[in-house]
């Protein structure tokens, strides 16, 4: 058969892969019309199409002997199947060849955020999502001041068991901004008790509002130590500016963090943009292949658990912003994050957090983000966002549908059902 469905075209051509479960993945994408589009075939194991290079992977027509103008028109006798080869991935699930890590394979990721690691458990379902999807999930302990393994409260969601068990370690440091996390101490404080970030004077109180009275027992979480402790990791997600921009927007705010300095939501980027290079810089000067993402500020609340419509403009530009700023990073990409509107999606727990449903988009959004960068061998199956995203009529959806949903969740594979924002 020509082609192949759903086989991804190895531009190189059939015989440049090396591996013969992924031989099984792709087509022939050479330009050549013998050979082009033909399904690429595996050698029998312990046999090769050419012993002295050791070929084992050649398109279809090479394995049958039927190449037009090639030499040989007999069947390969080293010819394999891929039957026997690759397994169909499970449902509700997508598979593509030439990732980084395969399924089965170890799978390392840490999060640096403030309460939203803290109080919410995006983290934790996204552990759980890729151990179901087949990967070797296993981080230690950071062994940093600030880490914690799990959330220090948080809603109570349907599905808590496929996680409880689990050990997420990320930081979640309540209330604080970008810059907690972009130093090795307080050395560099002036005699007010303030950094000098982007021009601007910045607090060297970590804590919501910059307030001493809510500080925690750790001041601060040193750079260098930090980004040591992700050496090993694929992914660090980085959720720790949103309290950024949220620190200009009163005065008395502005006054403790900024020392009264005339500063908004976009003026924040240029403080948030030199404090994630910093934390970039530092991870990859540990290891230049971690993927870090950079997850975007969620939108605000209106009546504690709605999206905020009204703000969505300034929320969107503040992002993009941000994301421009950060566009020429090596190996650093940005997640946007949309919640349904006119939905449950927030907490009455924790205010302005998302809760079980916006975590669940939340980590849904980080997998499809890792697959679309080829890090991920194998992925979730979702449906468009924009048909599927608040769908509540969770029994007649079908799997993709049911997994893009905040609203609905897939129990034993196939059955979808509601899916509620956890007991608070």
């Amino acid at each position: 058969g020509q082609g192949g469905a759903g086989r991804v075209a190895m531009a190189g051509g059939c015989f440049t892969i090396t591996d013969r479960t992924e031989c099984c993945l792709h087509s022939d994408g050479r330009a050549n019309p013998t050979f082009s589009g033909q399904e690429c075939v595996p050698s029998k194991e312990g046999a090769f199409f050419n012993p002295t290079y050791k070929v084992v992977c050649e398109p279809r027509c090479w394995a049958d002997g039927t190449c037009r103008g090639h030499v040989s028109t007999e069947p390969s006798s080293a010819a394999g199947t891929c039957a026997a080869s690759v397994k169909p991935p499970p449902p509700g699930t997508v598979d593509q060849a030439g990732a980084q890590i395969p399924v089965g394979g170890d799978l390392r990721f840490y999060t640096v955020a403030s309460s939203n690691g803290a109080w919410q458990t995006w983290p934790d379902q996204l552990h759980a999502m890729l151990k179901d999807l087949g990967y070797n999930v296993n981080m230690p302990e950071l062994g940093v001041p600030g880490a914690i393994s799990r959330p220090s409260t948080s809603p109570v969601c349907q599905d808590a068991a496929s996680w409880e068990g689990l050990v997420t370690p990320r930081f979640g440091m309540v209330g604080w901004s970008s810059w907690g996390f972009s130093y090795e101490s307080t050395e560099d404080c002036d005699s007010d008790g303030y950094h000098k970030i982007a021009g601007y004077n910045v607090s060297c109180i970590n804590a919501w509002a910059c307030n001493p009275q809510w500080t925690g027992s750790v001041p601060l979480v040193p750079i260098t130590p930090m980004a040591r402790a992700f050496r090993d990791a694929h992914v660090v997600l980085l959720a720790n500016w949103i309290n950024d921009g949220k620190s200009t927007e009163s005065s008395s705010v502005r006054e403790t963090c900024f020392q009264g300095a005339h500063i908004d939501n976009m003026d924040s980027v240029e403080i948030t943009e030199t404090n994630l290079k910093k934390q970039i810089r530092a991870i990859h000067a540990e290891n230049p292949n971690v993927i870090v993402l950079v997850l975007a500020r969620y939108a605000d609340t209106r009546m504690t658990i709605y999206v905020n419509e009204r703000t969505l403009p300034q929320v969107k530009a503040l992002n993009d912003a941000v994301k421009e700023r950060l566009q020429d990073e090596p190996n650093t990409f940005f997640l946007d994050l949309d919640f349904p509107l006119n939905e449950n999606i927030f907490q009455s727990l924790s205010k302005v957090h998302p809760n079980c449903r916006g975590d669940k988009v939340m980590a849904t959004d980080v997998i499809n983000k890792l697959y679309e960068l080829k890090v991920l061998s194998r992925g979730l199956d979702l449906a468009a966002s924009d048909n599927c995203l608040g769908s509540s009529d969770c029994a007649n959806l079908d799997v993709p549908c049911c997994q893009r949903s905040a609203l609905c969740y897939v129990v034993n594979g196939t059955t979808c059902a509601p899916y509620g924002p956890g007991i608070q």
